[in-house]
């Protein structure tokens, strides 16, 4: 049985009922450097999200979280198949 938590099934909804929202709504959840002059176009077969937007995946990933005081949280847990495990934070 899958089970999927209600406020999965609400992101889900809200998705198909507005994408341009939805999607607007969690972009704003990143660090961008100019925001976007437009959500979503379509021009028949092309189509552009968050036009004249920039951003930069590194920075989000990274430097967006040591800027905010989080360089010492755990970014990533590395394990193998020997049962070492490493934890690497944002800083280092």
């Amino acid at each position: 049985m899958n089970y999927i938590s209600p406020t999965i099934n609400r992101w889900i909804q809200e998705g198909r009922e507005n994408p341009e929202a939805f999607w607007e709504r969690a972009a704003n959840e990143l660090h961008w450097f100019k925001t976007w002059d437009k959500v979503f176009e379509w021009d028949y077969p092309n189509f552009k999200w968050f036009s004249g937007a920039q951003t930069n995946l590194a920075y989000n990933a990274l430097d967006f979280h040591v800027n905010r005081g989080w360089g010492g949280h755990t970014a990533l847990v590395y394990m193998n198949e020997r049962g070492d495990r490493r934890l690497f934070t944002y800083a280092h």
